[in-house]
């Protein structure tokens, strides 16, 4: 595509609102979970929830009927702006929201029944020690090598995040009293579907696998790539990718002391 046509695109483009990429049209094969059905079968009606990056709300609000309260913390206050807006009235008093970083959560040991954590950073010790015996800790993750040939065009190596291997991160749970229930990964294809879709996820995902394009992504700058990308990827189903992603759930053992 020409420059001129490349620029038009990105211009109409909008900005990233909370942590919502419903704008985007996408396709993908056939994955072997779901994430909200996953986290859906282990939420009781009595249960406290904590939400770590919750963003705009969007996954966490889509749950909210499925446990008694909630509490959604995210440490940049705009997002949590959006996910204010999100709540419907008649939920604010059950669902709130802080300004916190994972790895200081203000609140007392063993306060929730299960923790969440969906495409974000993982504290094991802050989450175990906030984890009631019992409860549970559900995460996924976008795994080293997602969308790999499009980070590749950038010329952006595909260097593994070592505090978020997850064989890793189970193993150190495990050193915290609690017990793996379960973890997977798949890939498989995905495919985006037209090029403002594809140039609003470059303007807002930061950081996937090391790949700072989106960080400071120009569209005078990098408007070759996409050309190139268009060209070499677009099939009758859009720009073929990869979506990888990995699955942890982990359990604090019933009876467990939160360690000291």
């Amino acid at each position: 595509m020409r420059y001129q046509d490349l620029k038009t695109i990105a211009d109409s483009v909008g900005a990233l609102h909370g942590w919502d990429f419903s704008r985007m049209r996408t396709d993908r094969d056939p994955v072997p979970w779901d994430y909200a059905a996953i986290v859906r079968g282990y939420l009781r009606a009595t249960d406290h929830v904590l939400d770590i990056a919750t963003g705009g709300g969007e996954q966490f609000l889509a749950l909210a009927s499925a446990f008694e309260r909630g509490i959604g913390i995210d440490i940049d206050a705009g997002r949590l702006l959006t996910a204010r807006a999100n709540i419907p009235t008649a939920w604010r008093d059950r669902i709130s929201l802080q300004v916190m970083d994972t790895h200081n959560l203000r609140f007392a040991d063993a306060t929730f029944d299960v923790v969440l954590n969906r495409h974000a950073p993982i504290a094991v010790g802050e989450i175990s020690r906030v984890l009631k015996p019992g409860g549970y800790f559900i995460t996924q993750q976008v795994a080293t090598g997602n969308m790999a040939n499009l980070a590749m065009e950038f010329g952006s190596p595909l260097t593994p995040r070592p505090t978020q291997q997850l064989p890793v991160i189970g193993g150190e749970f495990e050193m915290q009293d609690c017990r793996i229930v379960a973890h997977g990964m798949y890939d498989v294809h995905y495919f985006v579907q037209d090029v403002a879709s594809l140039i609003f996820w470059l303007k807002a995902v930061c950081n996937p696998d090391g790949m700072n394009v989106a960080e400071t992504f120009d569209i005078e700058k990098h408007w070759p790539v996409l050309d190139r990308i268009i060209n070499r990827y677009q099939t009758s189903r859009g720009i073929q990718t990869n979506e990888r992603r990995e699955l942890l759930i982990v359990q604090k053992r019933p009876g467990s002391s939160t360690p000291a």
